[in-house]
């Protein structure tokens, strides 16, 4: 400071002897400025943060005196806070803040003043800043230096107000006097010293406070180490303590490995049982050790260690105990007893010491010995320890014996599962062969050779209405005695001695017979049973569709026989009709014969070439009357057989030439248009009688009132798939409600008498028989159109 002190000395003197003209207002103003630098660099350095400035009295006086001049003041407080930092060697980040920490009470205290235009109000306003400074910083400084900083500001709260003091004093002393500054600048760098005291005041007080917390952590350090003394000697002693109860744990569980190895050995619950009774009996040298185990509420004897096994069974039976065990099991606490005691409930009355160790919520164990004897605190401490673990141990044994026993029950049942259904599979099988049988006999028999491989049995009976089977050994008598019971009864029976199963055949109608098994060796079981009546049920059911087929058989039969009378009486039926045009027609051509025949025999000397010439007429009439003949009678007969390639224009004009002369009687016009058409494979005969009904329905609707005309046209073309012929007629047409039943079985629209209903309905019946379609087209007024399509080929079922 040697330095500081001479140049501040200078800077008196020039001030003492220099006159109010001695120095120009600049100058001056530099005065100012060069005192507040230095004495800015007199600032004493707060701990950990910021700076106790006094120089700020300058800084407000110079901006009180000259207001033109306040930035002069406010940049002469930076330049004095770059160089306290310079030499301070605190640049970086902090530094910064601590900068900004102390130019801004400043900065603001002088322009808030000078913006207001009240320069004696900077002082005040340079002190409120500066006081209120660390509750702006304490988020940046962190809470601790926040505060330290604060309880700093309140040491210096005096040498702040001096400083204001002095600032604002400025602004009324003499403007032109050197001396001002300097003398101002004198006084606040003894303030600075003041403040200097305050903060190795300061300092020595923290550096108090941190002995003291030194010291505080040496005694709670201190006594820590008592503590965690003491707690050594505490584990020492339990150590001792419990080397005892180490010894006995290892024999605990040296027990328990025992018993946990013994459980996949044999019976797991009763081995361990014995396994304890056995340690224990050798571990404490008693007469009697029983372990009982609570079941149903009672206290049962399972496993012990005792020369009197008569009376563990006999306890077994009476339900007898030891009466020291229950009030230990009832109040879960081990019990103790010396000297005799001969109670009837007890099953040791000879034992002079006696004690009782429950196992909670599951029994209790009796030690029982003649001798008195006395327990230690290790003997106590062992069974508690194994009273635990021997309840985990018989629950695990009990367990595993459970899953023992029920994985063996799963695996025998599985067996069992597995054997059924294999002789399901085996029943299933040839069920699915006996179904296809349709004889009764053949369905019994077959059943025989299904159950040899799935019920051995050495005699088989098969009963269904008067047929029965028998194979095998046994009294037949008997086996058909049981199979007629289960018959009447609808239920299975099974007799014993010899062992003999019967079971119904059973159907929706009814029993149907019976199935009946006997053998000697052994009973027949539920599994036999059920077997034989799936089977029974499936053969019940295909002997009733045995019957059935050959029900439906015969019908069948008998309905294609009455399809055949029906069709030959529709063909009568058109043969009556036509009756009396064939007549007709015959009676010309047996006229031309009788005529040639009498010619020739007046002939037959004078003029015998005349003579032949009347034959060969004759004989030419008969050949007509032959032809007529025959179509009726390719007509009439039956059309069952036949299938063969047909034209059906040749079977139009075969029909035409059967039907025209009828025709032409009743002045009905016949006009063909016949196409080229393929040959099909068909029914001639069948045919025929189609176009036949279809020619004299229309020639019959063609004769009612208010038909249209007398033509028939016949036409007939080629399609993709086969041929088709249509019949169109002149008549009065069908009406619409009547023509959805013209196909119908004996339905007609004619007059009682006139008609029979069967044309129409034998006609579709013949064409679904040839795989063909007839369709009809009927308007009132205007007539009607049948069209009759027929395949090429028809399916193979119909020819």
């Amino acid at each position: 400071m040697a330095w500081f002190g001479l140049l501040l000395g200078s800077l008196v003197g020039m001030g003492l002897l220099g006159s109010p003209t001695g120095l120009k207002p600049d100058q001056l103003a530099l005065l100012w400025l060069a005192c507040g630098v230095l004495v800015e660099l007199a600032a004493a350095r707060l701990p950990r943060f910021g700076f106790c400035a006094t120089g700020a009295g300058l800084w407000l006086g110079l901006a009180a005196r000259f207001p033109e001049l306040a930035w002069l003041a406010v940049l002469g407080a930076g330049l004095a806070l770059l160089l306290r930092i310079g030499r301070t060697l605190q640049a970086g980040a902090g530094s910064l803040l601590e900068a900004l920490a102390d130019l801004q009470p400043v900065a603001l205290g002088i322009g808030l003043g000078h913006a207001f235009g009240q320069p004696l109000a900077s002082p005040l306003l340079w002190w409120l800043f500066w006081w209120l400074q660390p509750s702006f910083l304490t988020e940046a400084l962190g809470e601790e230096v926040g505060r330290e900083w604060s309880r700093m500001r309140v040491r210096l709260t005096r040498v702040g107000l001096v400083t204001a003091a002095l600032g604002a004093l400025a602004g009324f002393l003499p403007p032109d006097q050197a001396a001002v500054p300097v003398l101002l600048a004198l006084v606040l760098w003894l303030l600075a010293g003041t403040s200097t005291a305050v903060q190795l005041g300061v300092d020595a007080e923290a550096r108090e406070l941190q002995g003291r917390q030194q010291q505080r952590g040496l005694r709670q350090r201190e006594k820590g180490l008592d503590r965690r003394e003491q707690g050594l000697q505490a584990e020492g002693r339990k150590q001792r303590l419990t080397a005892a109860e180490l010894e006995v744990r290892l024999q605990t569980y040296q027990l328990v490995d025992e018993m946990l190895e013994s459980i996949p050995q044999q019976l797991a619950f009763q081995a361990v049982g014995e396994l304890i009774v056995k340690r224990l009996q050798a571990r404490f040298e008693v007469t009697n050790v029983v372990l009982f185990w609570e079941e149903k509420g009672k206290l049962v004897p399972i496993s012990w260690g005792t020369p009197h096994a008569e009376r563990i069974a006999s306890a077994q039976l009476t339900q007898r105990t030891e009466p020291i065990v229950e009030e230990a099991v009832r109040t879960r606490r081990l019990k103790q007893e010396k000297g005799s005691n001969a109670s009837p409930d007890r099953l040791f009355p000879e034992d002079q010491w006696s004690l009782a160790l429950p196992l909670p919520g599951r029994g209790g164990f009796y030690l029982g010995n003649e001798f008195l004897r006395e327990l230690g605190e290790e003997d106590l401490h062992f069974l508690e320890v194994l009273a635990r673990h021997s309840v985990l141990a018989l629950d695990a044994a009990a367990w595993y014996q459970t899953l023992q026993t029920s994985l063996q029950r799963e695996a025998a049942t599985a067996a069992r599962n597995e054997a059924l259904v294999q002789r399901l599979a085996l029943v299933i099988d040839g069920v699915a062969q006996l179904i296809r049988l349709r004889d009764v006999q053949a369905m019994l028999e077959r059943a025989a050779e299904i159950l040899k491989p799935v019920i051995s049995h050495q005699g088989y009976l098969g009963r269904s209405a008067d047929l029965a089977v028998f194979f095998g050994t046994g009294e037949r008598d008997a086996l058909e005695a049981l199979a007629a019971k289960v018959t009447e009864q609808g239920l299975p029976l099974l007799l014993e001695n010899p062992h003999r199963l019967g079971v119904p055949l059973l159907s929706d109608q009814g029993a149907q017979g019976a199935l009946v098994l006997e053998r000697e060796d052994k009973p027949f079981t539920r599994e036999d049973r059920d077997i034989l009546a799936v089977l029974s049920y499936q053969l019940g059911g295909a002997i009733v569709s045995a019957k059935l087929f050959a029900e439906l058989q015969k019908t069948h039969a008998a309905l294609r026989d009455s399809q055949a009378q029906l069709m030959q009486s529709s063909k009568m039926a058109a043969v009556g009709q036509l009756a009396g045009g064939v007549a007709h027609e015959l009676n010309t051509p047996l006229g031309a014969v009788a005529l040639a025949i009498e010619a020739a025999q007046l002939n037959l000397e004078a003029r015998p070439d005349r003579a032949v010439q009347r034959l060969q007429r004759a004989t030419k009439a008969v050949g007509q009357m032959k032809e007529i003949v025959s179509k009726l009678l390719f007509y009439s007969r039956d059309a069952r057989t036949g299938w063969r390639e047909t034209s059906i224009n040749q079977v139009i004009e075969d029909t035409l030439q059967m039907v025209g002369h009828q025709l032409r009687l009743d002045n009905v016009e016949v006009i063909q248009q016949l196409g080229e058409v393929p040959a099909i494979l068909a029914n001639a005969n069948e045919l025929q009688q189609v176009l036949t009904n279809l020619i004299l329905n229309a020639r019959d609707a063609m004769l009612s009132p208010g038909a249209v005309g007398r033509k028939i046209l016949l036409s007939t073309g080629s399609w993709e798939e086969g041929v088709w012929v249509k019949v169109r007629d002149q008549g009065t047409g069908i009406a619409p409600e009547v023509l959805e039943r013209i196909f119908d079985p004996f339905f007609t629209t004619k007059d009682v008498g006139k008609g029979t209903g069967l044309g129409l309905s034998v006609t579709s019946q013949l064409i679904q028989q040839h795989g063909g379609t007839i369709k009809v087209r009927s308007h009132l007024g205007q007539g009607t159109e049948f069209e009759v399509r027929l395949l090429s080929a028809p399916p193979a079922e119909a020819a």
